[in-house]
């Protein structure tokens, strides 16, 4: 699940043109910890999922939905 979590924020945030930076500035959550979370080398805090998921317009659940149902 971790992997696909991580495939899925990669897309959501390629999709919207955003850097890492972008998205720093728009949820602060670290470049740093943005792209650990990315390469699914940590799991994301419920604090800091909830945080991007805003960003995203999205729920912490529709987007774990989206992960699990993504290959």
């Amino acid at each position: 699940m971790q992997t696909r979590l991580a495939r899925r924020l990669v897309e959501l945030r390629t999709v919207q043109g955003w850097s890492l930076e972008d998205l720093e500035r728009r949820t602060r959550v670290s470049r740093s910890t943005s792209s650990r979370i990315e390469r699914a080398v940590t799991d994301p805090t419920t604090t800091c999922l909830a945080k991007v998921c805003a960003a995203y317009g999205r729920t912490v659940s529709g987007l774990l939905a989206e992960a699990e149902d993504s290959p």
